[in-house]
């Protein structure tokens, strides 16, 4: 199998850099814009479900957890795993909020570095593209 290289060939045709000193941008994902898009409604779903779930389990919430009685049971001795239980669950909420808020913070700060990094490229292909021309 036989592969045509064409190191002359321009990348940038308004440029007439070619294509062996042109440096390819980074990009963030290999996703497409529709599949981008679900992800990211899929983690904003999971984060304010997280949030409603949490706020509902607390005193005064629909899904309230009895904290308050299992302490008062627990002076007597009657309710120590009751008491356990809730606040575990209470904890566990707690992680699986932190989860969810890495799952927006890592993508973040990663844009910003493919962001910084894509700025360093243009301006070397910006100077490559000034050197061929000076060159040529």
């Amino acid at each position: 199998k036989e592969e045509a290289q064409n190191f002359g060939s321009s990348a940038n045709a308004s440029t007439g850099t070619p294509e062996y000193m042109y440096e390819q941008p980074f990009v963030l994902t290999e996703l497409s814009r529709q599949q981008f898009g679900q992800c990211a409604l899929l983690g904003l779903v999971n984060f304010v479900g997280i949030i409603l779930v949490r706020n509902a389990m607390e005193p005064g919430g629909l899904l309230q957890l009895p904290l308050s009685a299992a302490a008062a049971r627990s002076r007597s001795g009657s309710a120590p795993l009751m008491n356990f239980a809730a606040l575990l669950l209470l904890k566990l909420l707690n992680v699986l909020r932190f989860y969810a808020g890495l799952f927006f913070c890592l993508p973040l700060c990663r844009l910003v570095i493919v962001l910084i990094r894509n700025n360093g490229v243009e301006k070397r292909n910006k100077r490559r593209s000034s050197f061929v021309s000076v060159e040529l």
